[in-house]
């Protein structure tokens, strides 16, 4: 089934033009596939990817941990304090492998972050 507006740009393009009819439809044959074709993803560089994924999978993270704390409202929850001291000990040390696989070099000072050596003690 045929669209109006289509005929009648058809009729614009080949009086335009000034083509036959026979030709406009060899020509359109030939491009239809080219137009209907899906344009192939743009390959996406790291920063890209990791904005995209990072928000993505932070927010999951995010939502769980938040998920978690919400368990912790003991009028609905019966947990011991080993069992919370047990869940949180594997948060953190789960969080920390994070931040040796994503963190190049960690700054646990001031010194390193400023990258120069801590100043030996002064002796009295």
């Amino acid at each position: 089934m045929r669209n109006e507006k289509f005929e009648d740009l058809e009729l614009d393009i080949i009086t335009k033009y000034d083509i036959t009819e026979e030709r406009f439809h060899e020509v359109m044959t030939a491009v239809e596939p080219l137009i209907e074709s899906k344009p192939k993803p743009r390959i996406k560089n790291g920063r890209e990817r990791f904005v995209e994924v990072g928000v993505k999978r932070f927010q999951a993270a995010f939502d769980a941990i938040e998920s978690l704390r919400n368990i912790g409202n003991r009028r609905n929850y019966f947990y011991t304090n080993n069992e919370a001291i047990i869940m949180i000990n594997a948060l953190r040390e789960e969080l920390a492998e994070v931040e040796k696989v994503m963190v190049r070099r960690p700054m646990s000072n001031i010194y390193d972050i400023l990258g120069v050596e801590k100043p030996a003690k002064r002796s009295k």
